[in-house]
């Protein structure tokens, strides 16, 4: 029996292997950009530390030593807008359309931009139920994480895109 479920196990990994199945949400990058510093002008924020979870989880070995790295991500600005769309005839505000801006760009070792300046954004809107004040703010609280989430997926994506042939001036 147990040799019959080994069989099994090694059947399904080739299985899915092959079908090109991969972990959700995961893009491979190049390896030449390897090992890379985040530069944001707020190093320990939630989304500096998202971003380089999910550079780790596509390859990329994260250093804060500036020798050492081939490759610089630069972090220009990230910021998040408020906007007020709707109010109700009681004047409280029904709904917000949230806007989340990212300005980047990827240089080599020697500080010379590889990627130009690059924007990633994301828009949503939150409808807020007077009602449940309590429940809107976690509501909100929710919304601006998957926000963030979303916008680093975004700026992962468009590193994957820059084709390998970018990456000549990274040092060996």
């Amino acid at each position: 029996m147990t040799l019959t479920r080994g069989l099994a196990l090694t059947l399904l990994c080739f299985v899915l292997s092959a079908c090109g199945w991969h972990l959700k949400n995961y893009q491979p990058l190049d390896k030449t950009l390897s090992p890379m510093t985040v530069d944001a002008p707020e190093p320990y924020s939630s989304l500096t530390k998202t971003l380089r979870n999910q550079l780790r989880m596509a390859g990329i070995n994260i250093t804060h030593s500036q020798e050492y790295a081939r490759s610089h991500l630069v972090i220009l600005s990230d910021k998040l807008d408020e906007r007020l769309v709707t109010v109700s005839s009681t004047t409280r505000v029904r709904q917000y359309a949230l806007s989340y801006l990212v300005h980047y760009r990827l240089e080599n070792h020697k500080r010379e931009p590889i990627v130009a300046e690059q924007v990633a954004r994301i828009d949503r809107t939150l409808t807020m139920n007077q009602n449940q004040m309590l429940a809107a703010d976690d509501e909100r609280r929710l919304v601006r994480e998957h926000m963030r989430q979303d916008i680093v997926r975004q700026i992962i994506r468009q590193l994957a895109k820059v084709s390998s042939t970018h990456y000549h001036e990274i040092k060996p």
